[in-house]
């Protein structure tokens, strides 16, 4: 018969709470179910808030009209123009620094090409996009936690299960 030890989790206790043998008082137990309500609790709220229009902003196509709108209207207007006659929409774009006018679409210009990892006149798409990298590494990461919670979990209440259950248990030594 192999040995399988149960791991030290959260997850756990639910599976532990009904165990005659487990030296657990009524306090123990009801701190430990208080424990995994307040587990529950925390990652539902976590998951909502995520969730939220507040913390996801709006979506990037909203954005994307009003740089339109922007563009159509006051970006090329003459009454914007240096006095070397550059446009407003080439110093946003150039990520003039001097700006006084649409600096929201300096700084979206300047979060993009940072996501992208373009440079301020490069306006062509290069092999490395940190941005992209990033966000590719961070939902590896959190599929490969979430795939080892769940098998973590599955593999407790396997053992849970093969637990042999009667009227009476005794210890053996």
């Amino acid at each position: 018969m192999t040995e399988i030890r149960f791991e030290e989790s959260i997850w756990t206790v639910p599976l532990l709470l009904g165990v005659a043998e487990l030296p657990l008082g009524w306090f123990d137990s009801l701190f430990a179910t208080v424990l995994v309500l307040l587990n529950l609790t925390m990652q539902s709220c976590f998951t909502a808030i995520l969730l939220t229009r507040a913390f996801m902003g709006d979506a990037f196509e909203t954005k994307v009209r009003a740089a339109e709108v922007w563009r159509n209207s006051v970006a090329h207007d003459f009454r914007h123009l240096d006095l070397a006659d550059t446009s407003l929409v080439s110093r946003v774009c150039l990520g003039d620094e001097a700006l006084i006018l649409s600096t929201t679409q300096a700084t979206l210009i300047e979060h993009i090409n940072g996501f992208l990892g373009l440079e301020r006149a490069q306006f062509v798409l290069g092999s490395f996009q940190p941005g992209v990298l990033l966000c590719m590494l961070c939902i590896v990461l959190w599929t490969l936690c979430v795939y080892k919670e769940f098998r973590l979990i599955w593999t407790q209440a396997e053992i849970a299960c093969a637990i042999p259950t009667s009227q009476r248990t005794s210890n053996v030594q």
